[in-house]
């Protein structure tokens, strides 16, 4: 087992591994040789100052935050299948600060048309967030209610900058503190792409 703060590179092969991440610090990179990739099923992460980076992620679920502050994904590959409603490909599920997704690309593939499939989901509270250079896509009917980042308790300094998002019209492409928003929050929306009739 990996000790804190290790970093850890990975082969450019696919594993079917759903991996879990509980010491403090560990750095965790992919690899490319060609068209190939570092592929995994998903990964859990419980433990601060978590790095995922250059990773292909392939699980309905991808990314699974049950604690650890400062968590980074970066330049990462992200989605799966909708297999039910109520799905996430990254799921933030316990109170955080300083989440960064950074540079990544998502594809929320739903051909059964499940709704409330979003890319990041998080009903706690989290602080200090950036979102940051990523693209999302979803093959969602337009019909179909899945929103593309969902953050409904949120404080701090709240990031979405540079993104695209191919996502459809009929549904909340950001849906940013639908349930609190702390005193002085602040909410940055800057620079991002909203193309949002696209399937």
């Amino acid at each position: 087992a990996a000790t804190e703060g290790t970093m850890i590179v990975i082969d450019a092969a696919t594993f079917a591994e759903d991996v879990t991440i509980d010491k403090k610090g560990i750095v965790l990179v992919g690899t490319t040789d060609g068209e190939a990739m570092t592929t995994l099923n998903s990964v859990t992460i419980a433990a601060d100052d978590v790095v995922l980076e250059g990773l292909k992620l392939t699980a309905t679920n991808s990314v699974n935050i049950k604690e650890g502050d400062n968590v980074v994904i970066a330049e990462c590959k992200l989605g799966g299948t909708a297999s039910a409603n109520n799905q996430s490909i990254v799921l933030v599920s316990a109170p955080i600060s300083g989440l960064k997704v950074l540079g990544c690309e998502f594809f929320a593939s739903n051909p059964n048309n499940n709704s409330h499939y979003r890319a990041i989901l998080s009903d706690q509270v989290v602080t200090d967030v950036a979102i940051v250079g990523n693209v999302f896509k979803t093959d969602s009917a337009t019909s179909v209610y899945i929103d593309s980042v969902k953050l409904s308790k949120i404080a701090g300094t709240i990031t979405v900058e540079n993104n695209t998002f191919d996502w459809p019209g009929d549904n909340f492409t950001l849906y940013m503190g639908s349930s609190s928003i702390a005193a002085n929050t602040v909410i940055n929306v800057i620079g991002n792409v909203f193309n949002t009739e696209a399937t």
